[in-house]
Formats: structure tokens, sequence, C-alpha cells
């Protein structure tokens, strides 16, 4: 089993410092294409994604939930 570092465990487990979600956004894996908002006709900087995950997630185990439409009334007050 392969775990970020403060996931508690024991046995045959792989260590790593970090989350996942960092690993596969890392500027030195990833670099957007801004080609791709033409294929859609969207304007850069003008929309939120939000990639909703499961509540047992090990990267939101000592964070309370929130509700998406709490989240989205944080965006209004922004914009």
């Amino acid at each position: 089993m392969v775990v970020p570092n403060f996931f508690p465990s024991k046995g045959n487990v792989l260590k790593y410092n970090g989350f996942k979600e960092l690993a596969y956004l890392h500027p030195n894996y990833f670099v957007p294409n801004k080609k791709i908002l033409e294929d859609y006709d969207l304007e850069q900087d003008k929309y939120v994604f939000i990639r909703e995950v499961s509540k047992g997630s090990l990267n939101y185990k000592n964070v309370p939930p929130i509700g998406l439409s709490k989240i989205l009334d944080l965006f209004l007050v922004l914009d």
C-alpha cells in the first residue's frame, strides 16, 4: 500500500511526503493547454471548475464537510 505520510498505518506500507492531488497538478508534470479553451468557446479566467471528491477521501480526513452551495456562495462574494 502507498499512502501519504500523515495517514496512520502499519505493515507493508510505503509512505511519501505530499498529496496525490499536488503531484498530478505539479508544473513539472502538467502544463495546461490553453488551446482547449478555444475548442469550447471559453474565455481564460472567466470560469471556475470544481471537482467534488468523496467525503471519505484521505486528503480531507480532518476537514469538516462543506456543501457545494456554500462553496459557490463564496465565489459569488468574490465576483
